[in-house]
């Protein structure tokens, strides 16, 4: 198909992201770039779609977010976001450069599968953490943030918006 060329032409590679918003990242204290959702992408993520999609996944059991057929699309300003250390191969974490780390990268597709981490895989978490919190137990909140961060690890295709 020619879009499918199209999209190739524009790939910077593939890797695993932290598929959170802004407010997840706030509680997790994970610094990367701002994520914008639904620029181009403007279909709600109804719950009952969120659900199926959950299901779909084995509630859990069958996630595959770290695979290829699977994968959200990113789009970033340019290639300057990415840092030279990436490798771009599908299996490992993007890394990013400094401007990168400071700018912003659009959720082209994938809402659902944010949805899924933020109503399914993070949710119970998000409440212990607020009780962590109240209780001022540092050390299990900083616990639970590195396991919530490992959990919300997903595969992406990255584009450059630049070219596009």
């Amino acid at each position: 198909m020619e879009i499918d060329n199209l999209i190739e032409e524009i790939t910077l590679g593939r890797g695993i992201i932290h598929l959170m918003d802004e407010n997840l990242k706030k509680d997790l204290q994970l610094e990367g770039p701002y994520l914008k959702t639904q620029v181009f992408n403007n279909r709600g993520a109804s719950a009952e779609d969120v659900k199926k999609l959950w299901a779909k996944m084995g509630c859990g059991n069958n996630l595959q977010s770290k695979v290829m057929a699977h994968e959200v699309i990113i789009g970033v300003t340019d290639e300057e976001d990415i840092g030279e250390e990436w490798s771009k191969r599908g299996d490992q974490m993007v890394i990013w450069s400094d401007k990168g780390k400071k700018g912003s990268m659009i959720l082209i597709n994938g809402n659902h599968r944010l949805e899924v981490i933020k109503r399914h895989l993070l949710e119970k978490g998000l409440k212990e953490l607020q009780q962590f919190s109240k209780e001022k137990d540092k050390g299990n909140a900083q616990k639970l943030r590195a396991e919530m961060i490992l959990k919300a690890q997903w595969s992406a295709k990255l584009i450059d918006m630049g070219k596009s």
